[in-house]
């Protein structure tokens, strides 16, 4: 663990998930390495997930134009967590960013916290649970925390080792 600088902004949007996470990539915002969504139970079918209704990560910028009930994209110095509200039928959402080193808002308020990284390999044994091996898939992430006093502040994903499913059998054959 080593000590770091980061940026933390927080706020509020008027709308939807997906619309404030439109609103940020008509804004020129660089696109995110890595994006999970949770989809708005009963408005997505697993069709519309591929093969898996559960929460996904998913390519493109931005993620989806279905409503969702939370989102996580995840960029090389910083991450984005943000979360629909429903109160008297008026959707909002807030929403936390955190990068390292360089601000991603003007407003952002600056700390000096604890940064822990750990590498994680992923098992993709597709074939022994007869699931067919995704075009592109992630072999390794490596997770960042950050802490403050003990406290978890937030974390981000960076993926590494990706790799083409047709790369990957061209070395197997």
């Amino acid at each position: 663990m080593n000590m770091t600088r980061i940026y933390i902004h927080k706020d509020k949007f008027l709308g939807d998930v997906h619309e404030y996470l439109k609103q940020l990539a008509a804004s020129g915002r660089e696109a995110p390495g890595l994006t999970w969504v949770e989809p708005r139970p009963g408005l997505w079918s697993p069709a519309d997930m591929g093969s898996d209704p559960a929460p996904s990560l998913v390519p493109g910028w931005p993620a989806t134009d279905r409503p969702m009930d939370e989102a996580r994209l995840f960029w090389p110095s910083g991450f984005l967590h943000v979360v629909a509200r429903i109160s008297n039928g008026e959707v909002s959402c807030r929403f936390v960013e955190i990068h390292e080193n360089e601000p991603a808002q003007e407003r952002a308020l600056q700390r000096e916290v604890f940064r822990e990284a750990e590498a994680i390999l992923l098992r993709t044994d597709w074939d022994r649970f007869g699931l067919s091996r995704p075009p592109i898939h992630v072999e390794k992430v490596t997770v960042v925390s950050y802490r403050d006093n003990g406290t978890l502040l937030g974390w981000r994903i960076l993926p590494e080792g990706v790799r083409a499913a047709q790369e990957k059998e061209n070395v197997e054959q």
